[in-house]
């Protein structure tokens, strides 16, 4: 897996919301635990975990990077853990860069949560 570049202004995610100019509080539920289920070891199957679980490292380290946040799990809500709608225009392009693929940035509306948006991708491809 390639690592992604850094995002030009990644701390501006992490900043208080009292910081952030404009943009609503995260929600109160934001800070609680989130589920850190480990990925599956990547072998092959006939249902396609490995090819979703190839898709889930590369989101997961995607949104690490974008929130400026030390973990992501596959059920991880990108909005829940600081993401909104700009930075989701960032976060498409660089999935769409490390994907190859014509990812519409409604996919992290729709999907979202990094198991879902894995999906979502692997029955794009």
């Amino acid at each position: 897996m390639s690592r992604v570049g850094p995002f030009p202004d990644a701390g501006r995610a992490a900043a208080a919301p009292e910081e952030r100019r404009g943009e609503p509080e995260r929600p109160p539920d934001a800070a609680a635990p989130r589920d850190r289920t480990a990925s599956h070891d990547g072998t092959a199957s006939h249902d396609g975990t490995a090819s979703r679980d190839r898709y889930e490292r590369v989101i997961a380290e995607v949104w690490r990077e974008a929130l400026c946040v030390d973990e992501v799990g596959p059920h991880d809500d990108f909005f829940r853990l600081g993401g909104h709608s700009r930075l989701a225009v960032r976060v498409a392009d660089r999935l769409r860069e490390a994907f190859q693929a014509d990812l519409p940035m409604r996919m992290i509306f729709d999907h979202r949560t990094v198991a879902e948006l894995a999906t979502a991708i692997a029955a794009r491809a």
